[in-house]
């Protein structure tokens, strides 16, 4: 029960940059682990300015303006204007099977080649740009793409980074 749960706020002001070549992971937490102490260890990682805060409190017994994982109202949603509660669609055990009965808004993007001829040195860094277009100019892009929380509602393209390996 979580009636006793009272909110909470969580500030992270430290923040460390990491590059995987240079520091391992059990490197890190070793620093991690002795970040209290002066140590001249912790000079070897950059700090990033930045300030993360998470408030926790609880949630309503019944939510409004809640959207299923699939982006469908769930009843009851009073005002298609207000602001949404998106649900979270959990990663299913894997013994589990159940049937899809209704369309998921997923997109998987699988590239059958990618021409690097025209690109000088190593390619590491690549992005897919997502756009549903009405026609074929760059300017009919449609709204339609589910944005971010700190976003508008719907947004014309969505950016994604690629895991690229030869």
């Amino acid at each position: 029960s979580f009636s006793g749960f009272r909110p909470a706020t969580l500030t992270v002001t430290n923040f460390f940059k990491q590059e995987a070549e240079r520091l391992s992971d059990e490197d890190l937490f070793k620093f991690l682990a002795d970040m209290r102490r002066p140590s001249s260890l912790l000079r070897r990682l950059r700090p990033v300015t930045a300030q993360l805060k998470i408030d926790i409190s609880p949630a309503p017994e019944n939510p409004h303006f809640c959207l299923s994982p699939e982006l469908l109202h769930v009843k009851p949603y009073p005002d298609p204007r207000g602001r949404p509660t998106k649900e979270i669609l959990e990663f299913p055990a894997r013994e589990v099977y159940a049937p899809h009965t209704s369309y998921r808004n997923l997109l998987y993007v699988y590239p059958h080649c990618l021409n690097f001829s025209s690109r000088q040195g190593s390619v590491r860094n690549l992005t897919v740009r997502v756009q549903y277009m009405a026609g074929e100019d760059p300017s009919q892009a449609l709204p339609v793409i589910f944005g971010k929380s700190s976003c508008s509602e719907f947004a014309r393209e969505a950016f994604t980074p690629v895991v690229y390996h030869n």
